[in-house]
């Protein structure tokens, strides 16, 4: 999952979107204090106090995970909140990349968009 965060720091490969539109551009090079980045369509040069006014960085979010032996929660077939124990097992993988997978304390807020989104495909 991709988010937007403020720009702190710049290096060769990172990622910015501007803010005014949806355009991003990828810094390619970096030359004294001008960072240098293109998309497809466009090439620009800013200094980083242009590019922390105009745009926003974009990162890779990860998602929590339990450790191995740690508790997390999932949404079962009948909507039930299930407390599971993290082994690294396949059963835990499917519950991970589903996005089934919820700190303690925090699946019950999902239960109705899942009944919603099962209901849905049932109903296609």
């Amino acid at each position: 999952m991709k988010k937007l965060i403020e720009i702190t720091e710049l290096k060769v490969g990172d990622v910015i979107v501007s803010n005014y539109s949806s355009a991003a551009y990828t810094i390619q090079d970096v030359k004294g204090n001008i960072y240098f980045a293109s998309n497809k369509d466009d090439w620009g040069g800013w200094t980083l106090n242009e590019a922390k006014s105009g745009f926003k960085k974009q990162v890779e979010q990860e998602r929590w995970r339990a450790k191995v032996d740690g508790k997390y929660e999932f949404i079962d077939h009948i909507g039930a909140v299930c407390l599971e124990i993290e082994n690294g097992g396949p059963w835990d993988d499917n519950h991970f990349n589903l996005g089934n997978y919820f700190k303690p304390g925090e699946a019950q807020k999902h239960v109705e968009a899942f009944k919603e989104f099962f209901n849905k495909i049932k109903d296609e």
